[in-house]
């Protein structure tokens, strides 16, 4: 059947308990209950139930997940021999998160470009350019000072690379740290490295002008098949996967010369 959040959000919902004893010494003891269905039906059962009337099932987490919900752990070690994902690509993050995907993503590269030059024009108001593109400051990022930064980029339009948004859907994003809030530099740029923003490629497999990379979810939402798995040929977002999970990009070729700093700021252009 259809499951429904008690909430009016996508994320799945947890209530959690815990309770301490003065002076005892023995390890916790976990109790597990859970709630599948409608909202309505959720809401009757939590209004009509208490800690007392609910099925609780006792788990025992173990290392090295320890698991906060019922897990079946025969054939556990034989899943431990093999190789982990971070074991063969020890590079990896997840994918980049812009906190404003609105503005600095399009599919059409000239709205992109009218945007950034909106953007960085002095005769624009703040409050006009806040306006008409939906733009909010947060802790981290503040608009009046990125437009004053981003303005002092000569070849700002040179950071637009093709980004994997979602699955088989590749936009354009103004890729620099100035107007994106965690590009994965560190990662993201053996992805660029293959575009020619370092220093020439050795000799690989694979067309020079390409890297690869592998993309998959930490954690799943309970389904029969798995099927959490693509490739992208160029940097990605967060929810390049999914929508409901964050995924991580494994790059197939390392190079040894960062063509980015952390900072984006001093990569050359095209």
């Amino acid at each position: 059947n259809k499951d429904e959040n008690v909430f009016d959000i996508q994320q799945g919902v947890s209530i959690a308990f815990f309770i301490k004893r003065k002076g005892q010494s023995e390890p916790a003891r976990i109790f597990h209950g859970d709630m599948w269905g409608l909202r309505h039906d959720k809401y009757a059962a939590l209004n009509a139930g208490d800690i007392e009337s609910t099925d609780w099932q006792e788990i025992v987490p173990q290392s090295p997940s320890y698991f906060f919900m019922p897990f079946d752990y025969e054939g556990w070690r034989d899943y431990e021999r093999g190789w982990k994902i971070t074991d063969i690509f020890p590079q990896h993050a997840t994918g980049i998160t812009t906190h404003r995907d609105h503005f600095v993503l399009d599919f059409d590269e000239d709205e992109l470009r009218q945007r950034i030059k909106d953007f960085c024009n002095p005769d624009i108001p703040d409050v006009e350019v806040r306006h008409r593109y939906r733009l909010k400051d947060n802790r981290e990022w503040q608009m009046r000072s990125a437009r004053e930064a981003l303005e002092k980029i000569a070849n700002r339009e040179d950071f637009i690379r093709p980004c994997l948004y979602r699955p088989f859907d590749s936009r354009n994003l103004l890729y620099h740290d100035i107007i994106i809030d965690r590009p994965r530099a560190d990662v993201m740029q053996h992805m660029l490295a293959a575009e020619g923003l370092c220093q020439p490629l050795p000799t690989l497999p694979l067309p020079q002008e390409m890297n690869l990379a592998m993309m998959t979810s930490r954690r799943l939402e309970r389904q029969r098949v798995w099927d959490q798995a693509i490739c992208t040929q160029t940097i990605a977002t967060y929810h390049a996967l999914s929508i409901k999970e964050g995924n991580y990009l494994f790059p197939l070729y390392l190079y040894d010369q960062a063509p980015i700093s952390a900072s984006l700021s001093d990569a050359p252009g095209k």
